[in-house]
């Protein structure tokens, strides 16, 4: 997204910016058109704007643990998680997310499904099976 990492912010800081200036880019690269186009996290919007702006190019869109204009999670989870992944702090954040799966496993599952679920994080785990646990724990770490 616009400003996040080593990204350039002289593309505009807003979702359809970047979408335009992509959609430029595969055109001097000679790609007329893309299988999929993925959005995760906060690249959500980028992604949707990609598609919807640029519908020839776009053939599918993925968007994995996209934000969007939902009152969902609360404005108190949205400003937390503006200051832990920001540029500064997300590596921070992911290096002791890995430390608590290493020595607390299912706390540290508890806790990152706290704000993937509307509902009680341990109702989520109580339905994995132990091998589907594993794979979550690994997948994260």
């Amino acid at each position: 997204r616009p400003g996040y990492g080593a990204t350039d912010l002289s593309v505009g800081a807003a979702p359809e910016d970047l979408a335009d200036a992509v959609a430029v880019l595969c055109g001097l690269l000679g790609i007329d058109q893309v299988e999929a186009c993925a959005g995760v996290s906060a690249g959500g919007p980028t992604a949707v704007a990609l598609a919807a702006r640029h519908p020839d190019l776009v053939r599918r869109l993925v968007l994995e643990s996209a934000v969007g204009p939902l009152s969902w999670p609360g404005a108190g989870t949205r400003s937390l998680g503006r200051v832990m992944f920001s540029p500064w702090s997300e590596g921070a954040v992911w290096r002791l997310t890995r430390w608590l799966l290493e020595r607390r496993p299912e706390a540290a599952l508890r806790m990152l499904l706290a704000e993937l679920t509307t509902g009680r994080p341990q109702d989520v785990l109580d339905q994995l099976s132990g091998e589907h646990r594993a794979e979550a724990i690994a997948l994260l770490s």
